[in-house]
């Protein structure tokens, strides 16, 4: 079983402080998720807006997205899943003095996904939206279990590297 482990105490940051640019950019996205039904239940025309910012994350099927507020989510079930798991992952991170690297629950945390996913495409079943928000939650989980501790590890060798004198190392220069 591969491990990776990486200390916060020993470099002296704390994991919140270098997830907080993360946190932030998955906060908007799950609350524009929520915003956008709310605003087009009220006859809000910016509602659109924020439709068409999470057209850029998700196809955003009505037929796949969990409905509030009499209208659809902007991400469909699976993606509001991920995202939501992705940074539910990252706080729990985020408190804990070690993050590890546990491919092999990270690994069986993103099985369902494939499996739902790849027997609904190839026509063997049909899937749900609770399942695909489930799958997704737990696919999120995993993913974001490995994303983080790599995140965390490569903000702390550029904040070395930048320390050591050596931040022109990570631009190349270019002569002419």
């Amino acid at each position: 079983m591969m491990q990776l482990c990486f200390n916060s105490s020993k470099n002296g940051i704390k994991h919140w402080k270098i997830f907080l640019p993360v946190y932030v950019i998955l906060f908007l996205i799950l609350l524009d998720s929520v915003l956008a039904p709310f605003l087009e239940s009220k006859m809000i025309p910016a509602s659109y807006y924020f439709y068409s910012i999470l057209r850029n994350f998700c196809h955003q099927l009505p037929s796949r997205c969990l409905w509030i507020f009499g209208s659809n989510m902007g991400l469909c079930s699976r993606c509001f899943g991920i995202y939501l798991g992705i940074f539910l992952i990252g706080i729990y991170l985020g408190i804990k003095a070690k993050i590890k690297i546990n491919l092999k629950v990270s690994t069986i945390f993103m099985i369902p996904l494939l499996i739902d996913g790849i027997t609904q495409s190839i026509g063997l079943r049909q899937s749900d939206n609770l399942l695909r928000f489930v799958t997704g939650f737990l696919f999120g989980l995993g993913i974001g279990s490995i994303f983080y501790p790599l995140y965390f590890r490569l903000v702390i060798l550029i904040k070395k590297s930048i320390k050591k004198g050596g931040g022109n190392r990570l631009v190349k220069k270019q002569t002419f």
